[in-house]
């Protein structure tokens, strides 16, 4: 009997396994409430058929080329079991429900998936070759299973708080930068127009001790033809000069100080993450009544038969065989 949690022996020629996780796009199957209400262990109505769906998929994925593999690797008797991750431990699938009552659809799914992507010279499984499948149900030891999700959705909360204040107050320094920016990478002229970059600039000169030249100038409305910039930008008696070298110096320093747009933690799409994964979920997806189960497909084949059996990867019909390859164990090849 599975125990969910508990560890199994390692992957062999003989056995494979496969971590139970969703695989479709959650956003097209579940709103954000869902997906949180999910995360805490309160599953959504249309979450047994999200399941079912996942099931299928998982059959279409790797059913035809396990078949071929076991076959080709000349694997007399062998099992494919969905529901153990890759450290040999016993993830399982959830259902809101009894999953062997399922059975007869997963058997069906399996056939079909054969009849269209296995084949030897014919479409299906060689004739030397049958499965049939079982659904243990795991027990729970609570135990053996983490519960950590609820310490990380509060750490996400106060995560998703900060954020959104730090990207509310990102965009208002980005819009005055921006309005600074426009105006000291613009024309000369408008440094001069503006309240604010005129009194700045007449600070500019007082440091630089050339303000009293210029005093009387400044104290009147000036205009400053484009076309007479060039030829006063290299004269240090000219305001050109200055207003030049003042729009020069402002301009790098605000570029050396352009708002920073802040980092989005991947912890803020914890929520998807966890539902993604499933297995993370299982204290309090058990805790609230849902059932856990392994999914195995035995395989059975003729270690003599010299037949070999394709399975349809994409467009193209491929051929795969089942190795122990050290140092990184059983492998299809």
């Amino acid at each position: 009997m599975a125990i969910l949690g508990n560890y199994i022996s390692d992957e062999s020629l003989s056995n494979e396994y496969k971590e139970f996780c969703i695989k479709s796009h959650l956003e097209t199957k579940l709103n954000y409430k869902e997906i949180r209400d999910l995360c805490e262990g309160n599953v959504p109505r249309t979450f047994n058929k999200i399941i079912v769906e996942n099931i299928n998929t998982y059959i279409k994925t790797y059913i035809p080329r396990y078949a071929s593999a076991f076959h080709n690797g000349r694997v007399e008797s062998s099992v494919l079991s969905i529901g153990v991750n890759d450290h040999n431990e016993i993830t399982g699938i959830p259902f809101n429900g009894n999953l062997e009552l399922y059975k007869d659809f997963i058997n069906k799914s399996i056939i079909i998936t054969i009849n269209q992507m296995v084949k030897v010279k014919h479409n299906g499984l060689c004739r030397c070759s049958s499965f049939k499948i079982d659904i243990d149900e795991c027990l729970v030891n609570p135990l053996l299973l983490n519960n950590h999700v609820n310490h990380l959705l509060a750490v996400k909360d106060i995560e998703s708080v900060k954020y959104k204040k730090d990207i509310d107050q990102y965009h208002i320094l980005k819009k005055k930068w921006i309005s600074k920016i426009f105006l000291y990478k613009g024309k000369l002229q408008a440094i001069l127009d503006s309240n604010l970059s005129r009194h700045e600039f007449i600070e500019y000169l007082i440091k630089q001790n050339v303000y009293t030249q210029f005093k009387e100038v400044l104290s009147k409305n000036i205009h400053i033809p484009s076309e007479n910039v060039k030829h006063f930008k290299h004269d240090k008696n000219s305001i050109v000069f200055w207003l030049i070298q003042f729009k020069n110096k402002i301009g790098k320093k605000l570029m050396m100080n352009k708002p920073i747009e802040p980092f989005e933690n991947k912890n803020l799409k914890l929520e998807k993450c966890l539902v993604t994964l499933l297995s993370p979920l299982r204290s309090n997806l058990v805790n609230n009544g849902i059932r856990y189960f392994v999914l195995n497909i035995h395989f059975f084949h003729n270690p003599l038969c010299e037949n070999q059996v394709l399975w349809k990867k994409g467009l193209k019909w491929t051929a795969q065989k089942r190795c122990d390859l050290e140092p990184q164990g059983p492998q299809c090849i």
